[in-house]
């Protein structure tokens, strides 16, 4: 059953105003309760809060040279009134201790600590109220009565333990109380601090990096609360962190100071590369040269104060050249261009990799080296009114009107993945979509694992982690309404976990999607695995669907499925396939067997959603498939001997070839397994598979293994074989192309590669039961250039209402005739052919079209002279493909040129995402959704 958190409106009287966006309201209610921001009278945008985060201890480790927050990984823990605030749903504060029960592998955070052999550790608890609490009393936190047991196991063993192994080091530790503190008066020793010394028995490991879990119990008594954590230990040489942070110091003083005989000593290899086109806060050295300086001509650095920047050990280990270790920092720097005096602040990540290797003299001693220093960034803040704004800005809607076009530019967005989801609202009045962007600054008072180690908490003071970039930015759901150009920040979690749109529901006010990683927020705070959440739009109510835990989980759900009707989800992990009903908020493990093929298998679903298949070779010479009822949960494997496949009578052509191969291209519209059946020596060699070049024959089978229709090659000549196909949307018909084969050695692959040279299209009718001849296909092709021979694709096309009244066949586009044109033929269903041309889709060399509204063509014009694949976005009003005539010209990216990522066309809008092409660090990304008068669109992407 999921549980329902209602957003609470709260109305103040002091606002902070934020130039991007608006009015917005960044506090939450000391209880805990979520706010929904009222926007300011400029602002088109609504902001809703982060999700609520329970109140649970926080437990930090430190060394000298490195600090880290332990993960949770078990517990039972007393449920505050506070853990969510008020109006949240009914019985939220009535369900008991909060639970997670331990899991293996068990997850551990993403900041090392690095010790020294003969450092101390000292950890120190914080917890979400006062430590002073009435011993007796059921459910509370006592102190006194804590006991602390130390486990420590190799992390090798632990990361592929799925139970718990047998540890390497046992010890109980004796913690150190400081009666009455709190969350809020908590100095470095926070409520409670223990300390423990590395035994010299884990020093003769022959690894040096450790799993550690530290055991809390508060009392005896089962009902007492108790609460484990983890953390990654690296045990380093003695002294070796001081003298790491002290080298890496010198180089980043040196870095700035312009001293090139100190680089020189401490990192021998600094200058080697060139620094053409790169700027010192984006380098790879060696390899970038002098760039590693911050000293550019006509550009002034400035290193700001705040942050303040703080080196950190993060990681330490053995390697075949000797002991090496890893320091990263973080800083912000202000740029300005000395001629246009336009300034810039970039926030950039910094990593130093020493080495400590051979002196090189003969002698014993050794001395630590850099070997490699790199640099990554992104743009916070400009000044020039032209350009785009930096990521340190909240997402804003600039609507803008071009003639007979309506352009909406929805960002910045760190990061806007275009296979995270783009999803129209069943109306067609939202489009919703994940980003990663600009977080508020939480409230001090907002505790748990997302508040807790962010700006303005003591927790935060005391445990600087080595920052990264994306620490600022949230994980979130946006709907934006085109046609009054608003939107809304639907749900937002730490930038760690990624999402993944699912559907709209169909009353069209809920948007679901999937949330993957470790919740760091939620009811599921600190299980990691897969949530499928569902959020209304006007309400903005989170309603919890269902939630999959796994030990650790991937960025993206594999093979995801979401069914026609909305109502079922279909994903896999790893070995595992899960069925998720919308409607009862159930998860059903399907399936339990399916292979990973290290990541190369891939499902096929059918149209109807019931079954799932995949291609199997059982044996050698033996293939087929096996499917899965969706329904019922069964598997069946079905054996394709193509020897056996005899065709009836009136269904032979001539001389046919005997096929020895099988392959499983998925499903026909009509939930049938299509089986092409093939010769094993007429196979295109790839990395992941082997794909036949052409068949012999197309076999229809049930998923249960039933034949239904053979679909032979319907020429005579034993030459011919059956090229790229397409089904109609109703799956009565199928369109081939048939023709002989050529060849032709690839020398980047080493094999000879197979094509159909496109001779005919053949409609095979299902109510018919064979095929007829459409067309012959009288192009004049290149053979001098045999690789570009063939055709590309063939679709069913609509040229009026009632369903598709065409083919559509493009070939192969060659770069190498020096224009962007890529020839095709339309084939009415009567035999009429026409030539026809588009811009290619994918040209690098040229233009690249995107797609079509009506009678306006979008066109991706290179930049000249760019070395990023910078494109200026030009629709063309009234322009044909072939540029014959050109119409009227729109440029849609005024601020600057793109990197256009993705484009959807529907509802008769294009949704475009763009990342801004910076030469010098990693652009911010940006939607675009455009519309006109409301013309059948088409897409090319």
């Amino acid at each position: 059953m999921g549980r329902r958190y209602r957003l609470v409106s709260l109305n103040f009287n002091n606002v902070t105003r934020f130039s991007a966006v608006g009015l917005i309201i960044l506090a939450m209610c000391l209880s805990g309760c979520r706010v929904i921001p009222e926007p300011g009278p400029s602002s088109n945008v609504t902001f809703a809060a982060p999700i609520e985060t329970p109140l649970l201890p926080v437990l930090i480790g430190k060394t000298d040279g490195s600090c880290a927050q332990g993960q949770r990984v078990s517990y039972v823990w007393p449920r505050l009134p506070e853990s969510y605030g008020k109006g949240q749903g009914e019985g939220i504060g009535d369900l008991g201790d909060l639970v997670l029960e331990e899991l293996w592998p068990i997850s551990v955070p993403r900041d090392n600590l690095v010790a020294c052999a003969d450092e101390q550790v000292l950890f120190n608890l914080f917890l979400p109220q006062g430590g002073d609490q009435d011993p007796g009393a059921s459910g509370t936190v006592n102190l006194e009565r804590c006991t602390a047991r130390l486990d420590l196991w190799a992390h090798f063993e632990a990361r592929d333990a799925y139970g718990e192994p047998i540890p390497l080091h046992t010890e109980y530790l004796k913690p150190i109380l400081r009666k009455g503190a709190s969350i809020e008066s908590a100095d470095e020793a926070g409520d409670m601090s223990l300390s423990w010394s590395i035994p010299p028995s884990i020093l003769k490991e022959p690894d040096n990096s450790f799993v550690l879990r530290l055991t809390l119990e508060f009392g005896e008594a089962e009902d007492m609360p108790t609460v484990s954590f983890a953390f990654v230990l690296m045990v380093a040489q003695e002294g070796s962190t001081d003298e790491i942070l002290n080298l890496s110091s010198q180089v980043s003083d040196a870095a700035w100071s312009g001293d090139e005989e100190v680089l020189s000593e401490i990192f021998p290899e600094w200058d080697i590369g060139l620094s053409d086109k790169v700027m010192p806060y984006n380098v790879h050295a060696p390899g970038t040269g002098k760039t590693l300086l911050w000293k550019t001509p006509g550009k002034t650095f400035t290193l700001k104060e705040e942050p303040e920047p703080k080196l950190w050990v993060t990681s330490f280990g053995p390697s075949v050249d000797g002991p090496y270790a890893e320091v990263s920092t973080y800083y912000e720097v202000q740029v300005q261009d000395d001629s246009s005096r336009v300034k810039e602040v970039w926030a950039v990540e910094e990593t130093i990799n020493l080495r400590n290797d051979d002196s090189g003299d003969g002698s014993e001693d050794k001395s630590w080296k850099v070997f490699m220093l790199t640099r990554s960034s992104v743009l916070l803040e400009t000044t020039d009114p032209h350009a785009l704004p930096g990521l340190n800005t909240f997402p804003e809607i600039n609507v803008s009107e071009k003639d007979d076009l309506h352009v909406l530019r929805v960002g910045p967005f760190y990061q806007a993945r275009p296979w995270d989801g783009r999803k129209w609202s069943h109306d067609g009045k939202y489009v919703a979509f994940p980003g990663v962007s600009k977080g508020e600054e939480r409230s001090s008072k907002t505790l748990g694992t997302s508040a807790l180690g962010s700006e303005g908490t003591r927790v935060g003071a005391l445990c600087q982690t080595s920052r990264r970039i994306a620490d600022s930015y949230l994980s979130s759901v946006w709907a934006i309404c085109p046609d009054d150009g608003t939107g809304v920040r639907l749900f937002a979690v730490d930038s760690s976990s990624s999402i993944e749109m699912l559907d709209w529901a169909r009353d069209g006010s809920k948007v679901r999607f999937m949330v993957m990683g470790l919740m760091t927020a939620g009811p599921y705070v600190d299980e990691s695995g897969y949530w499928v959440v569902e959020v209304d739009l006007d309400s903005l109510e989170v309603q919890d669907i269902a939630f999959v835990r796994y030990p650790s989980v991937p960025p993206y759900p594999a093979d995801l499925l979401v069914a026609e009707d909305g109502q079922t989800i279909v994903f896999r992990h790893l070995h595992d396939l899960w069925k998720v009903n919308m409607e009862t908020k159930e998860a059903l493990r399907v399936a339990d067997d399916l292979p990973t093929w290290d990541g190369l298998l891939i499902l096929s679903y059918s149209p109807s959603g019931l079954f799932a298949a995949y291609g199997q070779a059982f044996d050698v010479g033996k293939m087929g498939y096996v499917s899965y009822d969706l329904t019922s949960g069964e598997t069946y494997q079905v054996e394709v001997n193509p020897s056996q496949v005899r065709l009836p009578l009136g269904l032979r052509h001539g001389a046919q070839i005997e096929p020895d191969w099988a392959y499983f291209w998925g499903f026909s519209p009509q939930d049938e397994v299509v089986v092409e059946l093939c010769r094993h020596d007429e196979l295109n060699y790839g990395e992941s598979s082997s794909v036949p070049a052409g068949g012999v024959s197309l076999c229809l089978y049930t998923p249960q293994g039933d034949l239904k229709h053979v679909i032979p090659m319907p020429t005579s000549d034993e030459k011919d074989r059956i090229g790229p196909f397409a089904w109609s949307p109703s799956g009565d018909k199928l369109a081939m192309v048939s023709g002989p084969l050529g060849e032709i050695f690839s020398e980047e692959i080493g094999f000879d590669v197979r094509y159909v040279v496109p001779k005919e299209i053949w409609i095979w009718d299902r109510s018919k039961g064979e095929a007829e001849k459409l067309c012959d296909i009288l192009v004049q092709f290149n053979f001098d250039r045999p690789q570009y021979v063939g055709v590309e694709s063939i679709e069913w096309i609509e040229t009026g209402r009632g369903g598709p009244q065409a083919l559509e066949a493009w070939f192969l586009w060659d770069p190498e005739t020096g224009t962007p044109e890529q020839k095709g033929i339309r084939v009415d269903l009567d035999g009429n052919v026409d030539m026809i041309e588009r811009v290619c889709p994918y040209s690098e060399e040229g233009k690249a079209l995107l797609g079509a509204i009506g009678d306006i063509t979008f066109v991706a014009e290179p930049v000249e002279g760019s070395t990023v694949n910078a494109f200026n976005v030009v629709a063309k009003i009234g322009a044909n493909q072939s540029g014959e005539k050109e119409g009227k010209e729109i440029l849609i990216t005024e601020n600057g040129p793109l990197r256009i990522d993705h484009v959807v066309i529907e509802n008769d809008k294009m949704v475009m995402t763009g990342q801004t092409p910076d030469e010098y660090g990693n652009g911010s990304y940006w939607i675009y959704v455009i519309y006109g008068d409301g013309s059948p669109a088409s897409s090319y992407d």
